[in-house]
């Protein structure tokens, strides 16, 4: 059975840069699992149906729960599902509820144009039950605010005085996991914090650029993903190295943990990769250059839902 799928309509194109035209009709979509499972925050455009054994399943069994046009996923939903944050093509961003659509609060606003460029939010992560929302800006500050949009904190630890440029794009990683916050950016540091106070439980020095955080199951562990394709469990909050993989050299572009032991990565080379999740220990490639695979996730104990680059979808 196929995951819920979020549907959205999306462009990213920019007034006077043709390199980035696109249809408006382009279909974007992100998986979440209906049983509140982790799922992914990013979007991939794909075709109009599903491969599976040899049969083709047409996507439109799974009806759209709601649809935005000009909007982006910022980060995967919530992991009881009720929360996503979308950023729309003027600037703002939101926090919706998943089920519905529905508004919840516009956490920034405002037209990009007349946006100082620091602030447009780069990324972002919601708490499990969305009560917290975090945004990173370019200028790698993080802004932690309530569902409600009220803002209880900025952690600006991440802000390097060396690259003064506020128009310089800044690498910052978020995930939320228990009551903890942690956050990677392009100073190579690690860092955990209490999500509602924002005092500091453990910092970490790392040797590449955290390019995709994500909660285990139970809370108690990430995953963390690097530019060198590293991959790394640590422990929660003190951030202890728990497992290290052996590097790839190519950028992590997603994690997810599976249902058993395994811990499928996905890298800019357009590998799929199976690690055992204690040891990290590769045990399986998928690397076909007629198939490259941008997202995988878990559909239950024996098959994965993967997404192409070149609009495909297929269950393996």
């Amino acid at each position: 059975m196929l995951p819920l799928i979020l549907l959205l309509t999306s462009t990213d194109s920019q007034p006077g840069d043709p390199a980035l035209d696109r249809e408006s009709t382009e279909t974007l979509i992100v998986p979440c699992n209906g049983d509140g499972a982790e799922a992914d925050s990013s979007v991939m455009a794909i075709d109009t149906s599903v491969c599976r054994a040899g049969q083709t399943i047409l996507i439109s069994e799974c009806a759209p729960r709601w649809i935005i046009e000009h909007a982006t996923l910022l980060c995967e939903p919530s992991s009881d599902g009720r929360g996503v944050v979308v950023r729309l093509n003027d600037g703002s961003v939101e926090l919706r509820a998943v089920e519905s659509g529905d508004l919840v609060h516009t956490l920034r606003g405002g037209d990009e144009s007349l946006e100082p460029d620091a602030a447009r939010v780069m990324s972002a992560a919601c708490s499990r039950d969305h009560s917290l929302v975090a945004l990173a800006t370019v200028d790698a500050h993080i802004h932690v605010l309530r569902e409600d949009g009220t803002p209880l904190y900025t952690d600006i630890s991440h802000a390097s005085p060396a690259s003064p440029n506020p128009t310089e794009s800044v690498q910052v990683s978020l995930c939320f996991a228990g009551p903890w916050l942690i956050s990677g950016g392009s100073d190579r540091l690690l860092r955990s914090r209490d999500s509602v106070t924002g005092a500091a439980a453990s910092l970490s020095q790392t040797t590449s650029i955290p390019t995709v955080i994500v909660r285990s199951p139970d809370h108690r562990r990430v995953a963390i993903g690097y530019q060198n394709g590293l991959i790394e469990i640590r422990l929660l909050p003190t951030l202890e190295l728990l497992a290290a993989s052996t590097p790839t050299l190519s950028s992590v572009k997603q994690l997810s943990f599976g249902r058993g032991r395994g811990i499928f990565s996905c890298s800019l080379d357009g590998a799929l990769r199976v690690y055992d999740v204690d040891a990290l220990q590769e045990l399986r490639l998928l690397l076909h250059p007629d198939f490259p695979v941008e997202r995988a996730w878990p559909l239950n104990d024996h098959e994965l839902l993967l997404l192409s680059r070149d609009r495909r979808i297929l269950i393996w």
